[in-house]
């Protein structure tokens, strides 16, 4: 089965991915129009990529709302906004580093081979 742009967009609204979770899609739609417009094979592959990052953080994001659901209002404080502007870019860090270490859940390889299959790219083994 062929992976196109679109499922995996349409699924950061499903149920497996809260919508709430997201913090803007504007940057889910740069990385999709990345992924079409891509030219040549390194920027398809690196377009790939960060799709996959992003997904990975989304993820880390909604288990983080998913403890905090577990804790009480009480113990909310004012620094709680600067832990969550910590804890994006650490988890933005994590991703991109599972993403680039071949460690990451292998989206990014689906995503470029359904691109070669389906004539968007000539694409080269190496992902």
């Amino acid at each position: 089965m062929a992976i196109s742009v679109s499922d995996l967009y349409s699924s950061l609204g499903s149920g497996t991915i809260a919508p709430g979770t997201i913090a803007s899609t504007s940057n889910a739609e740069h990385l999709t129009s990345q992924i079409e417009n891509a030219q040549t094979d390194l920027q398809a592959k690196e377009a790939c990529e960060q799709f996959e990052a992003y997904l990975i953080q989304q993820m880390f994001k909604s288990m983080e709302e998913s403890t905090k659901a577990l804790t009480s209002d009480d113990e909310e404080s004012d620094s709680d906004d600067y832990v969550d502007m910590f804890s994006d870019n650490m988890y933005q860090e994590i991703a991109e580093n599972m993403v680039a270490n071949g460690g990451g859940l292998g989206i990014a390889k689906m995503l470029y081979e359904s691109m070669e299959r389906n004539g968007q790219i000539e694409g080269s083994k190496e992902l």
